[in-house]
Formats: structure tokens, C-alpha cells, sequence
């Protein structure tokens, strides 16, 4: 079982042993969801993202479908209303490495499961269409759009490139669950991959948001497990013990990316969104006041999100 302490003590050890201009990269894709809801007389939604796509003026991020609920719930939106209400309300707003915050407008929802119910694949994929916003990301890459990241798609930050290299949930599964992950991948160190999340909510109880990384190695964790479905209904979702101390979701941090990094620190795969805590297979953990038992995220491949719009 992790601490507290243990968490903080790898997070800083893998962190610093990363490439500068990868740990960039990851922390600047991660984008903050930021909005005042219409109906609920001022109340505020913050949630996660990541940018995944670019595609000439148009931004693609991933997040969790459940945000669409959890910004609807106040003011009671109707379910066939949740993803209108959501791209009315909510901006994606994107921190660059220098210079003043980027805010883009959403102008289309997608749900690649098809469904808006608060179950099933808990993705949502949101489009920016601004050409400001879309120039602003793609100055993350270096000159001629190669990175250290993803050597599927060294050119990610071109037109039509997404940074989805998973292809199918069976490459994931292995993934998460410390196999190996590819055919291509021969290097020694395929089973140690280091999951890294980061989410941009709460960072103090006291209330104060902000941007937030984790650091855990996959094979230290407790009980890790994939579930094909949990017991409230939700798809492709890797669990992993955890407590009250020592969890690694906070409010506000439900969509951000987790993705898994080599030891070596250069390479990582974008692997999933945070869904949150306490999800079982065999039941439903209702109490929303009891204790942290385990964290959870929805295990992210492109085979299941295939529609950019």
C-alpha cells in the first residue's frame, strides 16, 4: 500500500530523472476545463483534459464523459441536454510554457460510446475550433514537430496526427497490467512502466485549484486489476489499492491523463483518464463520505476512439 510520503517521494525521484522537455510536454497537454454554470446562480466547475489532436484550427481533448453529469447536476439539466449545457458553460484552457493562459471556446462534443448516460466508456471528446488556441498548442513541439515522446507519431503536432498510440483495449490491458505492451517494444524494461497522472483540481482543501502530478510504478501497486466493466456499469477501467492519504485523485482532477512512462524517462504512452475513486467489479460503493479504498481510471486505445469531427 502506498503513503502519502511514498507517493511524493517517487512522484519528485521520477520527475527529476525525466527529460526536462518530455515532463514539458506532458504537464502542458494536460488542460484545465473551467467554467460558471448558467443555471446554479454563479456555482463553478473545474475538471481535467488532455490535448490529443490537432487538426489545422481545430483542438481535440479527452475527457471524462462523467464531467459532463457532475457540471449538470446542480441545476438538474436534462440527460439529452447534458453535452449542450457543458460546451455553453465550460472552456478548455490551456497553460503554455510561457506567457499568459489560452482559453478556447468548445464547439463540438463527442461520446465515443454513444451514450450520455453516467456509465459505459467514460470518454468525451471536446473540440476548439480557434485558431489562436490551436497555434498556441502547437508551439509545444520543437522545430519540425519532432518529440521524444511518442516515437509512433514524432510529428503528433501536425495536421490530422493524434497522440493515441494504443491501438486496441487488449494492448492496453497488457499495459496497465504489466505486460508487454507491444511487439515493437523489445526494450528490458517493458514491465516497469511508471504510471504518471496529472489533473489540475483540488491541490489544498482549503479549496484552492491548481495543476498536480503522481508518480506510482505499476508493479508496486496493490491489487491492481482491469475491469472489463464495473459494477455501476463503467467500461475499460484499471483499479489499484489505495488510501485517504495516499490517493491520487482529488475534485477537480476527474479526465486528466495518466500515462505510462519507460524507466528510462524519454518514452510514455497516453494510457488513460481519471474516472475516481472506490470502483469494484462485484459492487457499488454508494458512500460518498467513506474512505478512499482504491483509485481508478478509464483505460484509454484508439481503437475505441476513432472519431475526430
Amino acid at each position: 500500500m502506498w503513503s502519502s510520503a511514498e507517493i511524493q517521494q517517487a512522484t519528485e525521484r521520477w520527475v527529476a530523472d525525466m527529460d526536462p522537455a518530455h515532463f514539458a510536454l506532458l504537464r502542458h497537454l494536460t488542460v484545465q476545463l473551467r467554467g460558471v454554470l448558467a443555471r446554479t446562480r454563479g456555482e463553478s466547475f473545474t475538471g481535467t483534459g488532455v490535448i490529443v489532436r490537432l487538426d489545422g484550427d481545430r483542438t481535440y481533448v479527452l475527457t471524462a464523459k462523467h464531467n459532463l453529469h457532475v457540471a449538470g447536476s446542480s441545476a438538474r439539466i436534462a440527460e439529452a441536454q447534458l453535452a449542450e449545457y457543458f460546451r455553453s458553460c465550460v472552456n478548455v484552457v490551456f497553460t503554455p510554457p510561457a506567457g499568459a493562459v489560452v482559453s478556447g471556446t468548445i464547439d463540438l462534443i463527442d461520446l465515443p460510446d454513444g451514450i450520455t448516460a453516467d456509465r459505459g466508456y467514460d470518454v468525451a471528446l471536446l473540440r476548439v475550433t480557434d485558431r489562436a488556441f490551436a497555434a498556441a498548442v502547437r508551439a509545444l513541439a520543437p522545430p519540425g514537430g519532432v518529440t521524444t515522446m511518442f516515437s509512433a507519431s514524432p510529428d503528433w503536432a501536425k495536421a490530422g496526427q493524434t497522440i493515441l498510440e494504443i491501438r486496441s483495449r487488449v494492448d492496453a490491458r497488457r499495459v496497465v497490467t504489466n505486460g508487454r505492451p507491444f511487439d515493437r517494444l523489445e526494450d528490458p524494461d517493458a514491465e516497469n512502466h511508471v504510471l504518471l497522472q496529472f489533473g489540475c483540481g483540488l491541490v489544498a482543501r482549503a479549496g484552492t485549484y491548481g495543476f498536480d502530478w503522481r508518480a506510482l510504478r505499476i508493479n508496486q501497486l496493490g491489487h491492481p486489476a482491469f475491469l472489463d466493466a464495473t459494477h455501476e456499469g463503467y467500461q475499460d477501467v484499471f483499479v489499484f489499492d489505495a488510501t485517504e492519504a495516499g490517493t491520487t485523485t482529488a475534485m477537480g482532477d476527474s479526465g486528466g491523463p495518466v500515462f505510462a512512462l519507460a524507466p528510462t524517462g524519454v518514452r510514455s504512452f497516453l494510457v488513460g483518464l481519471t474516472l475516481g475513486a472506490n470502483f469494484y467489479g462485484n459492487r457499488t460503493d454508494n458512500d460518498k463520505n467513506g474512505p478512499v479504498a482504491n483509485n481508478a481510471f478509464t483505460v484509454l486505445s484508439s481503437d475505441r476512439v476513432q472519431r475526430f469531427p
